[in-house]
């Protein structure tokens, strides 16, 4: 009876060892994308931080982001509320449209939707990776800290542009995937521009605290 139940111990430890997951890239990968589908909208407070390699400027603002997805939208695949904390106005994009409020002198304007809209003010607060993981590279690899991965890409250089060394690191919470930290870095002719998303109290699905419908009502007595 004891050499069955070591024998039956042994075939159980086995087993067990033979099913540990294997923590690699394509895990985290699809881990990132298993969660992102199951998010519908989500919002998020977020600093982002911009060393341009012309001139060194820096750019460090904060604001807020809601972003809804929309599968039949042809320009992002969702509409969006950006605004930024040291911009009196605020921008959506939906349904093809976008539209810059000011709620200083109850105005706002309407313009056709366009990839640029996301380089306005509050479309600076939207980052575009925040549901997808990047699927041409050069390279990967993954490294972790005690509460995140971190997953590290490396992109062919831009000829055309002259780019060159550019990487992209995403720090996902281990926990539920999301993004704790985008951090973009590349060089222009031997100087480097850094761009760094960080991500804050972040709501998903039935926590966000308002729709986009919601949000256009607070404007529908405007004047255009």
């Amino acid at each position: 009876m004891k050499r069955i139940s070591i024998i039956l111990l042994g075939a159980v430890i086995f087993y067990s060892c033979k099913k540990e997951t294997k923590i690699d890239e394509n895990y985290v990968i699809a881990k990132f994308q298993e969660n992102a589908d199951k998010i519908n909208s989500l919002e998020y407070r977020i600093q982002r931080i911009d060393t341009f390699a012309q001139g060194g400027t820096v750019w460090n603002n904060t604001g807020v982001a809601i972003i809804e997805k929309d599968k039949n939208d042809k320009i992002f695949g969702f509409s969006f509320y950006g605004k930024r904390d040291d911009i009196p106005k605020e921008y959506i994009y939906d349904a093809g449209n976008g539209f810059e409020i000011s709620k200083t002198d109850k105005t706002y304007k309407i313009e056709p939707g366009h990839y640029g809209f996301i380089g306005r003010p509050g479309g600076q607060m939207v980052h575009q990776n925040i549901f997808r993981l990047d699927t041409i590279y050069s390279d990967i690899s993954l490294s972790a800290t005690e509460d995140s991965y971190l997953l590290t890409y490396e992109f062919e250089n831009d000829t055309v542009y002259n780019v060159s060394d550019r990487k992209k690191i995403f720090e996902l919470n281990k926990t539920d995937f999301l993004p704790i930290q985008i951090k973009e870095t590349s060089k222009q002719l031997g100087n480097k521009s850094v761009s760094i998303a960080n991500f804050s109290d972040i709501r998903i699905n039935d926590n966000v605290s308002r729709s986009i419908n919601e949000i256009k009502q607070d404007f529908k007595d405007y004047t255009t």
